[in-house]
């Protein structure tokens, strides 16, 4: 056994030998990286994909679990489910849904939506274009906080089943 070696190993402590012993193993690790370049390519590879793995993972866990919604209040916002013998599915029939909404004691606000993919030609330009839409109450845009751009919102008297179309 060697008690020179030993004595230097035990003895370092000192920072300005411990920046020493760092950068002589970075020094070999880059001469050993130069000396494999197969090995050198696929480990930077492999450290790219973890990379861009975890940061697709991370950046779907953020937006979905982490970031609060961003609408105003959000803590107050429920969406509401039938329940039968049949399980659970989303949505409710017009004559539910009216009686959801004159139960004011409950509920400040009620909307409703469809999403079944309405399919709406939208004119106007050069060319016609076949757009996705969806069907919404009138109360749906000022509950979720949604700017109007351009126009105005849906009234009561167009939120009826007589109350015609509107986009």
């Amino acid at each position: 056994m060697n008690q020179h070696g030993l004595g230097q190993s035990v003895s370092v402590g000192s920072s300005a030998v411990s920046a020493e012993y760092i950068w002589r193993d970075i020094r070999f690790a880059v001469r050993s990286l130069l000396k494999a370049p197969g090995f050198t390519v696929v480990a930077i590879l492999v450290i790219a994909v973890g990379i861009g793995a975890n940061t697709a993972v991370f950046s779907v866990i953020n937006t979905v679990l982490l970031k609060p919604l961003t609408y105003p209040d959000p803590q107050s916002l429920v969406h509401l489910m039938n329940t039968g013998d049949q399980g659970s599915f989303p949505g409710a029939n017009v004559p539910k849904f009216n009686i959801w909404r004159q139960q004011t004691g409950i509920f400040q606000q009620v909307a409703a939506y469809d999403s079944g993919g309405a399919g709406l030609n939208l004119t106007g330009n050069d060319h016609p274009e076949q757009v996705q839409g969806v069907h919404v109450s009138a109360d749906y845009f000022s509950i979720l906080g949604a700017p109007v751009i351009a126009g105005r919102t849906f009234t009561a008297a167009e939120d009826s089943p007589h109350g015609g179309n509107f986009v």
